[in-house]
């Protein structure tokens, strides 16, 4: 018994010792007119890449340290010229040489990166005879040639075009077998084209974005967290944000949580950053493309998920309670208010055909260049009988007075909401100041949350 412990623990011993072996990669080059090399990795935070080891140049030169690589992409740089790129798919073999010459690079002791040289330079050929389809096609269309004749050479180059794509997808398929559990296996799944949706999809326009928001993901492996090492699941993130935005809200969601569910099934960490992108584009109060209903959604599932940590799921109740609210199309609710001449009133006593509410604090400088803004559109507000009201909701009646003496617009209406029921009962989702409403006369939200920069073409 006593020597079947020792076994295991010299197994794990040696299997500890397996993964502290470092790497050692070693670079021949052709003289060059540069100081350093570099080993540049992905930084998975700021997305971007950035130098991690760095030697002084030589034709012959190492790199190595007693830790490993985290797997993913990584760049040599010649200060800051690429040289060529590699793959880390595991924490063991790191050890390997790399051979550039001629624009050309080879590996030695590294099968997975050779194999990524040469599925490069395939993908590539494949993508100039796209190109020069396209270049073909466009002097078809310049040409003076009769409808028939164009057509039928269109054809033709769309027979050849969809050859070519089955061909590198057929391709893509074969090195992904070959490869399978490694980087560059995921790294090609990621990147594999969407299927051409049916015909009439075309036609439709929403059809053809439900379909591309559909398979999206259809080949992306969310359980691999080495993809999030490399520029690719950002980038595939942003494609599906891209569609997204030209979907309506109602169109969307079931897309988004489908990708959200997926998401979470395989990785916590790809779940969190699928969410937190789709959230900075459509659930960012200072983004000018949000969609609430959508980031609502969001927030309903990513509050039920099976694991979601404290700050996220307390951050996520607070942001659901100030934003399921105060709808377009519900009525905004009533409060109190004095008025610059020292009336009480309320808004619902305020006439007006239609009334732009603009919740500030008069010292923020934020508040005070969008005001600036809203002046220089005064003309159109007037034309389309819009009235400018400006309400302080905080405890400082000094401040306020203030502003009445010092920065109010006399042609605008300025109220403060002095018993402070906006911020103690959270009558208004304010989850940034200033914050505009459009309402119409009876007080119904027409739009909220307005950037600046949107208003005038709300207004048109």
């Amino acid at each position: 018994m006593k020597k079947y412990t020792l076994y295991i623990i010299l197994f794990v011993l040696w299997a500890n010792c397996s993964n502290a072996q470092g790497f050692r990669i070693e670079v021949k080059t052709p003289d060059l007119p540069v100081d350093s090399l570099f080993i540049v990795a992905y930084d998975q935070v700021r997305k971007q890449f950035k130098p991690i080891y760095g030697v002084k140049y030589a034709s012959e030169a190492v790199f190595s340290d007693n830790k490993s690589l985290v797997p993913g992409l990584y760049l040599i740089h010649a200060d800051t010229n690429i040289l060529v790129e590699f793959l880390i798919s595991d924490y063991n073999n790191q050890r390997f040489s790399i051979d550039i010459k001629n624009n050309d690079a080879f590996f030695y002791g590294s099968d997975e990166n050779n194999a990524n040289m040469l599925y490069m330079k395939t993908i590539r050929r494949y993508d100039q005879q796209i190109d020069l389809l396209n270049a073909n096609y466009q002097k078809i269309q310049q040409s003076n040639a009769s409808f028939m004749e164009k057509q039928a050479k269109v054809d033709e180059i769309i027979r050849q075009s969809q050859e070519i794509n089955t061909q590198k997808l057929s391709y893509q398929a074969k090195v992904v077998e070959e490869n399978k559990g490694s980087l560059l296996a995921s790294i090609i799944l990621s990147v594999m084209e969407v299927p051409q949706p049916p015909v009439e999809y075309y036609k439709d326009r929403t059809l053809y974005y439900k379909y591309l928001a559909e398979f999206c993901f259809y080949k992306y492996d969310f359980s691999d967290d080495r993809i999030l090492s490399t520029p690719l699941a950002v980038n595939k993130f942003r494609s599906f944000n891209e569609v997204i935005f030209e979907l309506e809200s109602k169109d969307a969601i079931p897309y988004v949580l489908d990708a959200l569910r997926k998401s979470h099934q395989a990785s916590p960490q790809q779940y969190y950053d699928l969410f937190d992108y789709i959230e900075r584009d459509f659930g960012s109060i200072k983004s000018p493309v949000r969609k609430e209903s959508l980031y609502i959604a969001m927030l309903h599932y990513a509050i039920d998920s099976t694991y979601i940590d404290k700050y996220r799921k307390r951050r996520y109740l607070y942001e659901l309670d100030i934003i399921d609210k105060n709808h377009v199309g519900d009525k905004l609710p009533n409060f109190n208010l004095i008025m610059s001449n020292g009336d009480t009133t309320n808004l619902y006593d305020i006439k007006a055909e239609r009334l732009l509410l603009y919740l500030q604090n008069p010292d923020c400088s934020t508040c005070k260049k969008v005001r600036e803004k809203i002046k220089e559109i005064d003309a159109v507000l007037a034309e389309q009988k819009i009235t400018v009201l400006t309400v302080y909701f905080e405890n400082d009646k000094e401040m306020w007075q203030n502003y009445l003496q010092n920065n109010a617009f006399s042609h605008w209406m300025h109220a403060w909401n002095y018993d402070l029921t906006i911020e103690e009962k959270k009558l208004i989702d304010i989850r940034s100041i200033p914050s505009l409403y459009l309402l119409d006369k009876n007080k119904i939200i027409l739009k909220k949350d307005i950037n600046i920069n949107e208003l005038e073409v709300i207004l048109e």
